[in-house]
């Protein structure tokens, strides 16, 4: 899977099978992009940084979720930071902030 993005816009592509997987539009713009598991959706989904906010889609484009930032997002990655066993999502601003959404 390839993620692109752009000021406005998303796209995914499927390298393997040489096809779009899906095009969307992002209002806030797409600052940092990574790929990987939320505790409260079942499947892997694309996650996206942008102005002040946090979405994820799944792998059809749909929005499964959509959260605020204090600043525009400069770093996103998955890690297990408490040692639960499931990846909390970290999020870092260009306020100097390093968040981590644990069951959002």
């Amino acid at each position: 899977m390839l993620m692109v993005g752009t000021q406005t816009s998303l796209m995914v592509y499927d390298v393997e099978e040489n096809a779009d997987l899906f095009f969307k539009d992002v209002h806030d713009g797409v600052n940092v992009i990574t790929y990987g598991h939320l505790a409260s959706i079942e499947q892997p989904v694309c996650v996206v940084g942008g102005n002040c906010s946090v979405q994820a889609f799944d792998a059809e484009g749909s929005e499964l979720y959509w959260t605020v930032t204090g600043d525009n997002v400069s770093a996103l990655a998955f890690c297990d930071v408490d040692d639960d066993g499931q990846p909390e999502l970290i999020c870092g601003t260009e306020d100097f902030e390093i968040r981590a959404f644990k069951n959002e």
